[in-house]
């Protein structure tokens, strides 16, 4: 907030915390813009949350997201991590390793998905290696 003369553009209303799944206390069509990190790995219900940020973007808002993905279908990666998936989301709150968000944002609907993949060439970053960033428009 100390920053916030630096930006008269930029208005700030409130704090909503409710699940992404169901923003019910958030107007359709009230937002510009949606910002989530890590969150589709680790929600209950990754097509509801993107259909929820939809419903809440106004006309032309934009969704920017970033989140690790699964590997490619046929990848030994991928079976390794849904090996590994019931007791990474144990210790992980629920973080699954394997889905795919930038498939899942594409069938909610939004106008335009654009996104970049990322591939981590640390070892030790192995089961995360897969990433996504992009930008959806409502």
């Amino acid at each position: 907030m100390k920053n916030r003369n630096k930006y008269p553009q930029v208005s700030y209303r409130r704090t909503v915390i409710q699940p992404a799944e169901c923003m019910k206390g958030v107007d359709d069509n009230s937002v510009d813009v949606v910002v989530s990190t890590f969150l589709h790995c680790s929600c209950d219900d990754s097509a509801a949350v993107s259909r929820e940020v939809k419903r809440v973007l106004k006309p032309g808002g934009k969704y920017l997201f970033l989140d690790h993905t699964g590997f490619p279908e046929g990848d030994i990666g991928l079976h390794i991590q849904r090996f590994f998936n019931p007791l990474w989301s144990l210790i992980f709150d629920g973080c699954y390793l394997d889905r795919n968000p930038s498939r899942i944002i594409k069938e909610a609907g939004f106008s335009d998905v654009q996104f970049e993949k990322h591939i981590s060439r640390s070892f030790w970053m192995y089961l995360l290696r897969h990433m996504v960033m992009g930008i959806a428009t409502k």
